[in-house]
């Protein structure tokens, strides 16, 4: 039977024997015709049945329900050769643990692969980061406090040492239009002007060192000279564009605002606000500080004030250092986010705590984070993990926002000088003293002990002065490149001490910005005004400088970017 079945395999040989009527052959009972079908039949012409192929014939199989293969003997060839291989190579896997290791850490390495898989999410909603000059873009609101007052500009600080600068034409709409009109009475060249110089805008007595100041960036800008390139942040503190993004329905008690005076009232003074619609402020003369002089008061004057209350379109003002600073003056509730801007103060929902600094929530949605720096782990080397708790509540004083970020959020300050909007000093009471009155700038400090280190960044230093604390940015660490900085080994650890100089002191951060470069060390002066008139110096020729009478001047550089004539 067994040959008989592989002769009747499809392509052999027929049998000699004819093979049994199918019963697919056999007429069925169930299938004969009708009379009707018969007759129909029998009218109809008789249909010849088509011819079938001898080869068709051949390649039927004659068992079907036998097993017999429907594949070509090249397909069959194939499978026979792939099954090979398969056996082979699982015999190979099995006697050869190399082939076993590999598999297994394969194996390991897809299921860890999988599991470090997470979820898409927005990072720039809840990543913690700190303002640079790269997040700082057109139309950023900041927080900051005057260091220089110039005729024509102030100098700002700003947080993580950024430093900006406001012209005379961005300080309010009023002082434009006194501006436009000194211009107009000097090109008259009238008897007046002189009269009229006297009472033009003196910004020394419209503003004073240490002033808080909401600031809007107008545009960042990389400088280029014969130096360093030097990076140029354009302020402005025009109400209307410090003010940016609220509108009259926002203004709630215990906000911030940024506010110009208009004019002078006999018991306070009339207030720009810059919001659009019939809202104004007023400034009550009882509500202005002790420290703000009454000649500053003037018209195009400009202050961070907090609102004490709104009635009707009267907003009423305060500028007083201890309603501004006082932490249980909170608004808990604001119809929108836009009610929080820099400056104004934040009672926030801790979510998450880090060694790297604290993320949370304002009204139970709105993120807010503190880097680094604002949140006291580099300067003050807090143990942010110990001090604070996921789920407690914490008073923060916002100090920036993210207008590039995905979604809303905001950057705050920890730090207890920017909280009470107070000068940072060192000490306490009468004793207290301020930071560059200790260590001027220029000054050297023999013993500076590495407290924290941030690899990429730079290194947080003890600097002897209570309260205070000083940074190296890695670029200063020492002389030519340094790559990366390391906690536990290397030169600059923690717990290391090294010789540096006062290069210069972040006033809103409240820290000395400090050197370790040698050819730091070794320069006689750091800024122009440390060189002292009289003084016997050497330099370096840099440029000749040659006239029609021949040789007219020298340019000599006297030390990095100091250079005389």
């Amino acid at each position: 039977m067994s040959s008989l079945k592989r002769k009747d395999a499809p392509g052999g040989t027929p049998p000699s024997k004819s093979a049994k009527a199918s019963k697919v052959s056999r007429p069925s009972k169930r299938d004969t015709p009708t009379k009707d079908r018969t007759t129909a039949t029998a009218d109809a012409p008789a249909l010849k049945a088509p011819a079938v192929s001898a080869l068709l014939k051949d390649e039927e199989p004659l068992f079907p329900r036998g097993g017999g293969s429907i594949l070509t003997p090249l397909e069959q060839k194939q499978i026979t050769m792939e099954a090979k291989a398969d056996a082979a190579k699982e015999e190979a896997e099995l006697f050869d643990p190399n082939v076993k290791s590999k598999a297994k850490k394969e194996k390991r390495r897809k299921a860890k692969d999988t599991k470090d898989v997470k979820p898409a999410r927005d990072e720039d909603a809840v990543k913690i980061e700190g303002l640079n000059f790269k997040r700082l873009v057109k139309g950023s609101l900041v927080l900051g406090q005057i260091t220089h007052i110039d005729t024509v500009q102030l100098t700002i600080a700003l947080p993580n040492n950024l430093t900006g600068h406001v012209s005379i034409a961005s300080i309010s709409d009023t002082t434009n239009s006194k501006l436009e009109k000194d211009l107009n009475a000097a090109d008259e060249e009238s008897d007046d002007d002189e009269e009229e110089d006297d009472e033009g805008i003196d910004l020394k007595s419209m503003f004073k060192i240490g002033q808080y100041v909401r600031t809007h960036v107008l545009s960042t800008a990389d400088e280029s000279g014969p130096g360093k390139a030097k990076r140029r942040i354009e302020l402005s503190l025009r109400p209307a564009e410090a003010n940016a993004g609220i509108t009259g329905d926002d203004v709630v008690a215990h906000t911030t605002l940024m506010a110009s005076i208009a004019s002078v009232q006999d018991h306070g003074y009339e207030m720009d606000l810059g919001i659009e619609g019939d809202l104004k402020g007023f400034l009550p003369k009882k509500e202005v500080g002790p420290d703000m002089d009454e000649a500053s008061l003037r018209p195009g004057a400009v202050c961070l004030c907090v609102v004490k209350s709104v009635t009707g379109i009267v907003v009423q003002l305060s500028t007083d250092p201890l309603k501004l600073g006082n932490t249980s003056l909170v608004a808990s509730t604001a119809p929108t986010i836009n009610s929080f801007l820099p400056g104004s103060l934040a009672d926030v929902l801790l979510t998450e705590v880090t060694s790297r600094g604290i993320q949370g929530k304002l009204l139970g949605h709105l993120p807010v984070t503190a880097d680094l720096i604002h949140s006291g782990v580099g300067p003050d080397n807090v143990d942010l993990e110990a001090k604070y708790t996921v789920g407690t509540r914490v008073k923060a004083r916002i100090i920036c926002n993210f207008p590039a970020a995905r979604e809303p959020k905001l950057g705050i300050s920890l730090l207890p000088h920017i909280v009470g909007l107070q000068p940072k000093s060192s000490g306490k009471g009468s004793r207290a003293k301020a930071p560059l009155d200790i260590l001027p700038i220029a000054s050297f400090v023999e013993k500076c002990t590495v407290r924290k280190v941030e690899p990429e960044i730079g290194l947080y230093v003890d600097t002897g002065v209570p309260g205070i604390a000083g940074f190296v940015h890695i670029s200063r660490v020492k002389d030519g490149k340094v790559d990366a900085l390391y906690e536990t080994s290397g030169p600059h650890k923690v717990g290391s001490t090294h010789r540096g100089r006062v290069v210069g002191y972040s006033s809103l951060d409240g820290m000395f910005l400090l050197s370790f470069e040698q050819n730091i060390l070794d320069q006689p002066f750091i800024r122009l005004e440390d060189v002292p008139v009289g003084e016997v110096v050497s330099g370096k020729i840099e440029k000749v400088i040659v006239g029609e009478n021949g040789v007219s001047g020298l340019i000599v550089k006297l030390a990095e970017g100091i250079t005389g004539y």
